[in-house]
Order: C-alpha cells, then structure tokens, then sequence
C-alpha cells in the first residue's frame, strides 16, 4: 500500500487497541475491565512538525503507528512493545490508514 510517507507500508507489526469494557460483578458493582484487540499495524517516524506540535501541548510524541482505519473504534489506549501508550491523536487518511499519535502512559 503507497502511503504519503513516499514509500510502501506493510502492516506487518502488531499492537492491541485497548478499550474498556463495562461488567457487573457478583454483588452488582459495576467494574470496568480492558479489553485489548489485537491489530497489524506499522511503525513509521514522527514528523518534526507533530514532534514539536505534541511539545506546545506539554506531551511527548513518542510513537506512531499506522492502522487500518476499518480496525479503529474510537480506543484511545494503545499497548505496543509491551508498553502502554495514550493516543493524544488519531488522524484517518483517505487511503483508509489511520495515523495514531501516541504519548508513553505514565
């Protein structure tokens, strides 16, 4: 797939998109467990503009990861490499990738 980065992108990489999902317990509690789906996906470099961009927010860009849009709905939490990250941005593109601009969870 021909991305706007000017070269090929292979989702070949894998990350989980974590959501969380709404139980209730034996007493009626209600508990809020993640939930991770797994994902392909591509490490790609983050521009200077968006390293700087996320700075002015008082954020670290740490990661970028490109996702199949159709994959996409609406996490915000995202565990790559065994670390886990916040989406500070989510950017879908006309080639049917999303751009998913995280920051390291502290």
């Amino acid at each position: 797939m021909n991305v706007s980065y000017g070269y090929d992108v292979s989702l070949d990489d894998v990350c989980y998109l974590i959501s969380q999902k709404q139980t209730t317990d034996s007493i009626g509690n209600k508990v809020k467990t993640p939930k991770e789906t797994l994902c392909y996906c591509s490490k790609v470099s983050t521009s200077s503009k968006e390293f700087f961009s996320a700075n002015n927010q008082g954020l670290k860009a740490d990661v970028t990861l490109l996702i199949d849009t159709l994959s996409y709905n609406g996490e915000t939490k995202v565990k790559y490499e065994d670390k886990v990250y916040n989406a500070y941005r989510c950017y879908g593109r006309a080639d049917g990738l999303t751009e998913f601009y995280l920051t390291e969870s502290r």
